[in-house]
């Protein structure tokens, strides 16, 4: 059973297409331009969905992960403070690859803008109650709206794309493997590079076949 684990751990699971910076922050931007023209629990509601897909993307969480943090699971920089820390801390209990790293692990949300808009979301909560207060099909459906409204349709924007997306962009701006695998809570930097490969590759194919239907439009 040891060596099945271990088969396991370096195949990676359903190829999940990674969504770039920039489509996160134009999907960012307009759900907060959505919460401006809103009813305030509506509006919330919108700028939650921004700050929990940032959240994913530079913490690179599994979707159960995000929509499972309770305020007594996000450590903010004010309660480290003598620490120096300038990001949030995010607990992540029961992970998918527990067995491996334990049942207690962390991310931490590299990005400090990031962080202050999830200073902001946590502010008043009581301990116990979930940053999302809602099921993961009304996140989901606001994603793909979203998705829909940028004309992202095909990307097929789903929470899931959030963690693949921030492993690229690190990868990208030349994170090494070794300490990316331990930021993203990967049990095997074979399964990471695999994950990196398939889904930039994925991404490439998406937006060549954007680009084509593009210029056989201008035919």
């Amino acid at each position: 059973w040891e060596s099945v684990e271990s088969w396991q751990q370096d195949i990676p699971g359903k190829l999940r297409t990674a969504v770039p910076l920039p489509a996160l922050l134009a999907m960012v931007v307009l759900a907060r331009t959505l919460a401006l023209d809103a009813a305030p629990r509506e509006g919330f509601t919108w700028h939650a969905v921004a700050v929990l897909c940032e959240t994913a993307f530079f913490a690179m969480l599994r979707p159960v992960e995000v929509l499972r943090l309770r305020r007594t699971m996000v450590l903010l920089p004010q309660a480290m403070s003598g620490l120096g820390g300038k990001y949030a801390l995010c607990s992540v209990l029961r992970a998918k690859n527990q067995r491996t790293l334990g049942r207690s692990q962390f991310s931490i949300v590299r990005n400090e803008n990031t962080t202050a808009w999830l200073e902001w979301l946590c502010e008043g909560l009581h301990p116990l109650e979930l940053l999302w207060p809602f099921s993961e099909v009304e996140f989901r459906k606001r994603l793909k709206l979203l998705g829909r409204l940028l004309g992202l349709s095909a990307w097929s924007i789903l929470p899931s794309r959030m963690r693949p997306g921030g492993a690229t962009y690190f990868c990208v701006q030349g994170v090494d493997p070794s300490r990316l695998m331990f930021w993203g809570r990967w049990a095997s930097e074979r399964s990471l590079k695999h994950y990196i490969q398939e889904s930039v590759s994925s991404q490439l194919m998406l937006l060549s076949s954007r680009q084509s239907k593009l210029f056989i439009s201008k035919l």
